[in-house]
């Protein structure tokens, strides 16, 4: 079991800072640098500034040749290594420390040095009670863990397995949680368990593990399936609040279930449309996309599929990802011509490659939608152009 995170933990973390970096007291002499004046709540709107805008989570581990240390060279931990006035200012601000991103050893390291986990627990209580973001990797070997024919994973690094347990306790405090799977993917220690997570809003893992999370709250889901043709069961707690929807790879059968499973869904994007067999694809019925606002859909064969049938009474925009553009201007028309019912007001194009647009290719969309995009750029409609002629 993992150990309580007591104030003699924290001032035990805090000595191991100050042995390996002591910074002289603060002085307030001429010579200081301006800097180093700052009243603290500036400093704390800076600190915030600055991890507000780094384009990922701050990690707390780095590594080299199969070594693993605390990631003192980058914020926030950085800030605690510049003075003493710095490292008591960012100790107090909860909001620097409420977002980690946390790189798993794997095999590489057999044993934690102590200081490792109680730096983790350390970062964890300086974010107070705020809710977190978490970001979960795996450094040394790939991110999804194989499992056996029973399901079991193979001899999980216990190096692992002691950081994820002290990440665990505080599941009730996850807001974004990035790489879930690599949480549940522990069943000897989390097969009993459900992730009872009240706050959480936005989650990453395998359509397989979305039944483990109690979280009602829940409203944007990342699906990291390499191939999901079909879905074999409705964890319908956790999905019922979903409105927005990102699936890795799905079959058309699989984005028609949409509709049932996340009756609330207002925008939903797919990386890859799978190409199945015919009976695979005839298995599903025509669908009514009651919510739904927006799609992103890479244009490919099985496109057709998706639409086929199937109403959107208030889809507003359809992004598509687009290649040979002649070739996907006519699979597009195709899908949009086999739906249902679809009153669509934009589609937006998302070329591929970096090259312009041939109007006149682009031209028969105009007869389905009133605006035509190219990555967001408005083009000349054909349709009002033709209709101001005509008047």
């Amino acid at each position: 079991m993992m150990e309580t995170f007591d104030k003699k933990n924290m001032e035990a973390v805090m000595q191991r800072i100050d042995a390996s970096h002591s910074p002289g007291p603060v002085s307030l002499n001429h010579l200081e640098p301006p800097i180093f004046r700052l009243p603290a709540e500036l400093l704390q709107e800076i600190f915030l500034l600055i991890v507000n805008a780094m384009p990922d989570c701050p990690s707390i581990f780095s590594f080299g040749n199969k070594t693993m240390s605390a990631n003192f060279s980058s914020p926030p931990l950085l800030f605690t290594r510049v003075c003493r006035l710095w490292r008591v200012v960012a100790h107090s601000t909860t909001g620097i420390w409420s977002c980690i991103n946390v790189e798993l050893p794997g095999y590489a390291i057999k044993l934690l040095e102590p200081f490792l986990p109680s730096l983790l627990q350390f970062w964890l209580a300086l974010s107070g009670s705020r809710p977190l973001t978490l970001r979960i990797q795996h450094h040394f070997f790939p991110a999804i863990i194989c499992k056996c024919s029973r399901g079991r994973v193979r001899s999980f690094p216990q190096a692992d397995r002691q950081l994820l347990e002290i990440l665990f306790a505080e599941k009730g405090r996850w807001e974004t949680v990035v790489g879930a799977s690599r949480i549940c993917a522990d069943e000897d220690i989390f097969v009993t368990h459900q992730f009872i997570t009240p706050q959480l809003r936005t989650l990453e893992c395998l359509w397989s593990d979305v039944g483990r999370f109690h979280a009602p709250d829940l409203c944007r889901l990342l699906i990291i399936n390499s191939w999901l043709d079909q879905i074999h069961f409705i964890p319908a707690i956790t999905c019922r609040n979903i409105r927005h929807l990102h699936l890795l790879s799905a079959s058309a059968n699989v984005i028609h279930c949409t509709s049932a499973i996340f009756p609330h869904l207002k925008t939903i994007a797919v990386n890859s449309i799978l190409t199945l067999d015919v009976v695979a694809q005839n298995t599903s019925s025509p669908t009514t996309h009651s919510c739904l606002e927006s799609m992103t859909l890479p244009i490919h064969g099985d496109l057709i599929d998706v639409f086929r049938g199937s109403h959107f009474p208030v889809l507003q925009k359809l992004t598509f990802i687009m290649g040979e553009q002649e070739q996907d201007i006519n699979i597009v028309m195709a899908a949009l011509a086999a739906t249902a019912s679809c009153n669509v007001k934009v589609i937006d194009l998302q070329m591929v490659d970096e090259v312009d647009v041939d109007v006149d290719i682009i031209k028969p969309l105009f007869s389905v939608v009133a605006e035509v995009t190219v990555r967001g750029q408005v083009i000349c409609s054909g349709l009002a152009t033709s209709e101001g002629k005509g008047n």
